[in-house]
C-alpha cells in the first residue's frame, strides 16, 4: 500500500550503501563546527581590536591574545585528529612563533627590555590569530569562504571609517584626530597609515576576488563595488605608503593571476569607477581638507554619498 517498496524495504528507510542526506549533513556539521567557531572567534577579536585603537595598547592585545590562545587550545584538543595541516601552513605558523621567540629573547640585550616584552605579547597574538585562521580554513575545505570573510571584515572596518567621515553624526568611525592629522581618515583604527594600509590590502583582495571566475557573479559584482569603496577610503587616509602598497599589491596580483585578461578587465571596471569617485571627492574640500569649508562636512558628505554609492553600484553592474 502507498506505492511499491524496493526489496521489502519500508518507505523512508535508507538503502544499504546509500548515505542519507540528514546523516551527511550531521557529518559535515561535525567536521565544520570547529572551523566555524575558530573563524567566529578570530573575527570577533579582530573587530574588538579594530575599535580599540587598532589594538595598539597592551591592555587590548594582551587580553585578545589570551582569549585567542584559549580558543585555539580548546579547539585543537577537541578536534585535532580531524585536521591535516600542509607543510607551508605549518611553516608559516612556526615562523611566526620563531619571530615571537626572537622578540622575547631580545629583552636580554635590549636597552628597553619592557618594550621587547610588550612586542613579544603582541607577536604572540599574531601567532594565535594565525592558528585560528588555519583552523577556520578546515584543512582547505573552507579556505575560499575564509578569504571572502576577510574581505567582508575589511570592508566593514574601512567602510565604518568612510561612513563616519561622510555622516559624522553617526559616530561609527571613531573620533577624528586633531592637529596635523586632522584631515587624515584614520577611524576606527586611530592611525591613518594603518587605516590606509588596511584599505589598500582590501582593495587588492577585492580586485582579485572580483576577477575570480570560480566565484558566483553576484559575489564578484559585490567585490568590485567593495574595491571602489575601499579605494576611496584609502585615498581619504592621505597615506603615501598606502598608495605604494596598493600599486605593489596590484602588480603582484597581475603577475601571479591565472587569468590576466579577466583581471585587467576587472581592474578597468573597478579602477575606473574608483578614479571617478576620487575625482568627484576632490570637489568637496570639507571632506578632504577643512571640515568647515563650503557648508561643512555633514552637508558635503550627504551630497557626495549618493554619488559614491552610484559609482560603486555601476562597478557592480558592469562586473556582473
Amino acid at each position: 500500500m502507498g506505492g511499491p517498496t524496493l526489496q521489502g524495504v519500508a518507505p523512508g528507510t535508507p538503502r544499504a550503501g546509500v548515505p542519507s542526506a540528514p546523516r551527511d549533513r550531521d557529518r559535515a556539521l561535525a567536521r565544520s563546527w570547529p572551523s566555524l567557531a575558530a573563524g567566529a572567534v578570530a573575527v570577533i577579536l579582530l573587530a574588538r581590536l579594530a575599535w580599540d585603537a587598532g589594538g595598539y595598547f597592551p591592555s587590548a592585545f594582551v587580553a585578545a591574545g589570551a582569549l585567542a590562545f584559549a580558543a585555539l587550545g580548546a579547539l585543537l584538543l577537541a578536534h585535532l585528529p580531524h585536521y591535516r595541516f600542509r607543510t607551508h601552513a605549518l611553516t608559516g605558523f612556526g615562523t611566526l612563533g620563531l619571530l615571537a621567540a626572537w622578540t622575547g629573547a631580545s629583552a636580554l640585550w635590549s636597552p628597553a627590555p619592557d618594550a621587547a616584552l610588550e612586542d613579544l605579547q603582541r607577536d604572540l597574538l599574531y601567532v594565535a590569530l594565525f592558528g585560528l585562521g588555519l583552523l577556520a580554513a578546515g584543512s582547505g575545505r573552507h579556505a575560499r569562504l575564509l578569504v571572502w570573510a576577510m574581505l567582508a571584515f575589511v570592508v566593514a572596518v574601512a567602510g565604518a571609517g568612510l561612513l563616519g567621515r561622510l555622516e559624522p553624526s553617526l559616530g561609527i568611525g571613531g573620533p577624528e584626530p586633531a592637529g596635523v592629522a586632522a584631515h587624515r581618515l584614520s577611524g576606527p583604527l586611530g592611525y591613518w597609515n594603518a587605516f590606509g594600509a588596511l584599505a589598500a590590502m582590501g582593495t587588492v583582495l577585492a580586485a582579485g576576488l572580483a576577477a575570480d571566475a570560480r566565484s558566483r557573479p553576484v559575489l564578484r559584482a559585490a567585490a568590485s563595488a567593495g574595491a571602489v569603496l575601499l579605494a576611496v577610503a584609502m585615498y581619504l587616509s592621505l597615506s603615501r605608503g598606502a598608495w605604494l602598497a596598493l600599486v605593489a599589491g596590484l602588480l603582484v596580483l597581475a603577475a601571479l593571476g591565472a587569468r590576466r585578461a579577466g583581471l585587467l578587465a576587472t581592474l578597468g571596471v573597478a579602477g575606473g569607477a574608483a578614479a571617478l569617485a576620487i575625482l568627484r571627492l576632490r570637489g568637496y574640500p570639507a571632506l578632504t581638507g577643512d571640515p568647515a569649508a563650503a557648508g561643512g562636512q555633514a552637508a558635503a558628505g550627504r551630497a557626495y554619498l549618493p554619488q559614491l554609492l552610484a559609482l560603486a553600484a555601476g562597478a557592480a553592474v558592469a562586473q556582473g
